[in-house]
């Protein structure tokens, strides 16, 4: 079915029969960018096979797929942070929900702050950057501008956003916002925790569908979508979408289509009860302290909950759907570049993990599509040819986002020294290319936070590694945050992986089968000299079938 898109695709932009709307003036192509909260490739596009997703797999068909994308952290305001600023979590300092973005930060341009200087009209949507890594989470709600928007008054202070909407702006004036005398935020909306945190997973009757947050949101972003496509400036509009976060919410009807699935389907899968004892991978466990924080988890099953969660991405799927289906009833459609992200992936289970906050590729993994703009692929037909319906399965790095759109943008990109990423691109050229060795991701180890893990995973292994921190942060770029070469020999883990989104059951890293992996990826840690490990860029993986 892939070959085929590619195929009629090519040949249609060969015969000149797909209207492609009026070009734009050379490198002024729009961007439409969609961050979706906790979304994990339980996709049908990434051939799960139980997931309800036609409007992403229709998405991923009419783009490039990157298969093998990983977050550089898997907690939201970290891996936001990451993505939006094209550095790593220990070049940001943005590790956790510290209001330390711009402390720490101040001259640094992000990916829509580039897109303004190059004199797009930038917007943004819902929640894009955690509001967290800009103001302190005990304001009430409301209290806080939308973060890093720009301020006429404050010319000389870099920041991001001409204009934005938060999540917080639908619940505090949703008849202006939506028009639906309500927004509901199931399955409570007030500040109280227990309110909040009240039901892990809430279905409700599908007449109250225009009262969710996220359809508000879409709402407000298709509003926003026409309003800049009928502008004369080129446009970059971030859309922030909420689900599959915690609570798992959605509509009646979809929860029915998955209750007609039987509880095997959903059942975590099993493991020895030994695993977390063995010392290799003990620091790698992740306490499910969000999951517990909901008052009714204990009564929800193993399988009702991965349920809830499949059932929250079904309902994610169709709002995008409204949004995508608003995009191409418009002319601007055709000179618009879409990229879908997932801030990072989420633990259904596996090893009775539930959530994220770890180095494994449940949590790190996340879908990755560039849908570039139909006008752009007439000039760029091996594009067209190669690129549109594959699937990439050389690793990329959410730090490679950046780079990527100024390029399909005609930008210039930042010095590689104010960067962690590379431009996709060829990868869309070529998609059985290489732009990296490895992505890497990090997480503090579990039960001592004097300890700092690193993933370096590439075409088929992860390795992980457990170093010491630096008591004391340095600022610079090329001093690392972690003792050079003293990681912690009885924590390292190899992983193999024969299949996608396969749970890592068998540490090789004393087995001799797997000694020339152990070997090429120690390596690339050994080479590592800066924070963003720009070491990794333009290299092939060692395990890359070109090798």
């Amino acid at each position: 079915m892939r070959t085929a898109t590619r195929s009629v695709l090519a040949l249609a932009l060969a015969l000149g029969v797909l209207s492609v709307g009026p070009r734009a003036a050379e490198g002024q192509h729009n961007v439409l960018l969609v961050i979706v909260d906790d979304l994990r490739p339980t996709l049908g596009a990434y051939d799960d096979e139980v997931a309800i997703s036609p409007n992403f797999d229709a998405f991923f068909q009419q783009s490039v797929q990157f298969s093998n994308a990983h977050s550089s952290r898997a907690e939201c305001a970290p891996s936001r942070a990451s993505m939006l600023a094209g550095q790593r979590p220990d070049r940001t300092r943005v590790h956790n929900f510290r209001p330390v973005f711009r402390k720490y930060n101040k001259k640094l341009v992000t990916l829509p702050g580039h897109f303004r200087k190059a004199g797009y009209r930038v917007e943004g949507v819902g929640k894009l950057f955690d509001g967290r890594s800009f103001f302190s989470s005990s304001a009430t709600i409301g209290a806080n501008p939308f973060p890093d928007l720009c301020d006429d008054a404050n010319t000389k202070k870099e920041c991001s956003w001409d204009a934005g909407i938060r999540k917080q702006d639908f619940q505090l004036n949703t008849d202006d916002m939506c028009g639906n005398n309500g927004t509901e935020f199931f399955p409570g909306s007030g500040e109280d925790p227990l309110e909040r945190h009240t039901f892990l997973s809430y279905s409700f009757p599908d007449e109250l569908e225009a009262k969710d947050e996220d359809y508000c949101a879409i709402t407000v972003a298709i509003r926003a979508l026409q309003k800049l496509a009928n502008a004369d400036e080129p446009f970059f509009l971030a859309v922030g979408i909420s689900k599959p976060h915690m609570p798992w919410v959605r509509p009646d009807s979809i929860t029915a289509q998955y209750l007609d699935m039987p509880d095997s389907l959903f059942e975590p899968p099993s493991y020895d009860d030994e695993y977390w004892l063995d010392t290799h991978v003990r620091w790698s466990q992740a306490p499910s302290n969000e999951l517990q924080s909901y008052l009714d988890y204990a009564s929800v099953s193993g399988a009702n909950r991965t349920r809830a969660y499949y059932g929250a991405v079904t309902f994610v799927d169709a709002q995008f759907g409204r949004l995508m289906t608003a995009l191409d009833s418009m002319d601007v459609a055709a000179n618009t570049h879409v990229v879908v992200w997932g801030d990072h992936g989420f633990h259904l289970g596996d090893r009775d993990l539930w959530g994220k906050k770890t180095v494994f590729d449940q949590a790190t993994r996340v879908p990755l599509g560039v849908r570039p703009a139909s006008t752009w692929l007439v000039d760029n037909q091996d594009v067209a040819d190669a690129g549109i319906g594959a699937q990439v399965m050389s690793p990329v790095d959410s730090v490679d986002i950046l780079p990527t759109l100024l390029d399909l943008c005609a930008l210039e990109l930042p010095k590689v020294t104010d960067r962690a990423g590379t431009s996709l691109v060829p990868l869309m050229r070529d998609p059985s290319s290489a732009v990296r060795a490895a992505a890497i991701s990090q997480y503090d180890a579990y039960s001592t936070r004097n300890k700092m893990g690193y993933s370096i995973r590439s075409t088929n292994y992860r390795l992980v590694v457990y170093v010491p921190k630096r008591k004391v942060y340095s600022r610079k770029r090329n001093v690392l945050p972690y003792k050079k070469n003293a990681f912690v020999t009885s924590r390292l883990a190899l992983y193999h992986y024969t299949s996608a989104g396969q749970i890592e059951l068998v540490n090789h890293i004393d087995d001799p089968a797997h000694a020339h992996a152990k070997t090429a990826l120690l390596q690339l840690f050994r080479d590592n000299v800066d924070r963003d490990w720009t070491n990794l860029l333009g290299e092939i993986p060692f395990d890359h079938p070109s090798r």
